[in-house]
């Protein structure tokens, strides 16, 4: 379930970014905001590099409180990012699916607010 969460980042048209290449069950990404896309860290400026740090805690708080998922995220490359864990054998790509989907919705409605 791993291989397609990544495949669906990769297949996102810019909407999530592999922050970075890991393998077996990690999946380390984050949501990017459209005026943003495609993201490319180097060339962020510290403003926004501020604000999309500042957005993996929101959506992570809010996921919890609402009781939709627990999902982790830690810095990579002085970025909040996400990690997803892949690690129980029932999950199915509806799941995946879910979690991109609420994930992308979240980030959306949050990212006004880091500003």
């Amino acid at each position: 379930m791993a291989d397609f969460a990544r495949l669906l980042i990769g297949a996102s048209e810019d909407g999530f970014a592999t922050i970075a290449d890991t393998g077996f069950t990690n999946v380390v990404f984050a949501w990017v905001p459209p005026e943003l896309r495609p993201l490319d860290l180097g060339s962020l400026s510290e403003a926004d590099r501020s604000r999309l740090h500042r957005l993996a805690p929101r959506v992570k708080a809010r996921m919890q409180s609402e009781g939709t998922a627990l999902l982790g995220y830690q810095p990579v490359h002085g970025l909040n990012t996400f990690r997803l864990l892949v690690m129980n054998p029932t999950v199915g790509t509806r799941d995946v699916e879910a979690v991109l989907d609420l994930l992308a919705r979240y980030g959306a409605e949050e990212w006004p607010g880091t500003a």
